[in-house]
């Protein structure tokens, strides 16, 4: 795949389709990664607006409406496992992730 940046959008070509890559464009970041604790979301452009975890049978596990560029999460809670985010920014694009519960 070709990645390339036209004005503040970054677009990701290959032989069967064209897509942005919000993540890659908004620098998302998720660490630590494996998390047994706590994991923290972090942006470098614009405002984090809602964060969901769901687990993989896609059953909402965690809601937080923290906003800001880097929100925390306590996944103490949670069993061990792969679970799967949805990051709803302040511009309401949506962007998904995943994490391991150690």
């Amino acid at each position: 795949a070709r990645l390339w940046r036209v004005d503040d959008v970054l677009i990701q070509a290959d032989k069967k389709s064209t897509s942005i890559n919000y993540a890659q464009l908004y620098q998302l970041k998720v660490y630590p990664n494996p998390a047994s604790e706590e994991i923290t979301i972090q942006t470098e452009q614009i405002e984090i607006m809602k964060i969901e975890i769901f687990n993989t049978l896609g059953a909402r596990m965690i809601t937080s409406n923290e906003n800001g560029m880097a929100c925390k999460l306590n996944i103490e809670t949670l069993k061990r496992g792969l679970y799967l985010m949805k990051i709803t920014l302040k511009n309401e694009v949506i962007i998904h992730n995943k994490f391991i519960k150690n």
